[in-house]
């Protein structure tokens, strides 16, 4: 499996900025989305996705090369680390604590957005647990300066995920984009009024339009407030 590191992307989202790809096998099966409603199942992103993981090339410390070469002239511009795909982890589920520091020295503390859903394992049981382990990993790159936001997919694990762990979280919302563009401004006003008493603000992007490159708020690794994500 291979991970790919783009210079420069035409996302639309994101504005033009650099984006990586880590193979499927770095996504958790804790993750609700996984080989289904993903966003990554899509064309084209599909397309790149699964030959990057097909790809029986082990290219990780090339990966990481390029994400230094970046860095070395670009200081702190923003990028936008796996647009589909996770933190890489061990069998048992844990984060790869060797790969992840090798990831976040190579970024030198500069600006990047990432999502994980990785805080969360299988017990033996097969039920979704909180991974104090792979948490304080997650805690650990914030600190040196690589950003993560941990992935809730309701509005009720996602309080709950930021209530135990006080670090940075996204979450899905009920309402779709769809369903948000057809809402008047006054409705667009209360609905975003009753999502901050939970603590949530809608993705600018998707709110105001806004790319990720001018909003950067899931770089901000200070921010107290929940990211929502309209549903695709």
């Amino acid at each position: 499996m291979a991970y790919k590191f783009v210079h420069t992307s035409t996302n639309r989202k994101t504005g033009y900025m650099p984006v990586s790809y880590s193979p499927r096998q770095t996504c958790p099966d804790t993750c609700p989305l996984k080989n289904g409603k993903c966003y990554g199942e899509s064309f084209p992103i599909v397309f790149h996705w699964n030959r990057y993981s097909k790809d029986k090339t082990n290219n990780y410390n090339t990966f990481i090369n390029d994400i230094k070469t970046y860095r070395k002239y670009n200081k702190d511009n923003l990028w936008r680390h796996n647009v589909v795909g996770d933190l890489v982890i061990n069998k048992q589920g844990k984060i790869d604590s060797k790969k992840l520091n090798q990831l976040v020295k190579a970024n030198n503390k500069g600006s990047v957005i990432c999502y994980t859903h990785h805080h969360t394992i299988k017990n033996k049981q097969g039920k979704n647990k909180l991974s104090r382990y792979n948490i304080n990993r997650i805690k650990e790159a914030i600190d040196k300066g690589f950003m993560i936001n941990l992935s809730g997919d309701t509005i009720k694990e996602a309080k709950q995920l930021y209530n135990k762990t006080k670090l940075p979280t996204t979450t899905v919302l009920e309402v779709s984009k769809n369903e948000f563009k057809k809402y008047s401004n006054k409705a667009k006003k209360e609905y975003s009024k009753e999502l901050l008493k939970d603590n949530i603000v809608i993705c600018p992007e998707q709110s105001h339009n806004i790319k990720c490159l001018d909003c950067k708020l899931c770089s901000n690794s200070k921010r107290t407030k929940i990211i929502g994500f309209l549903n695709h």
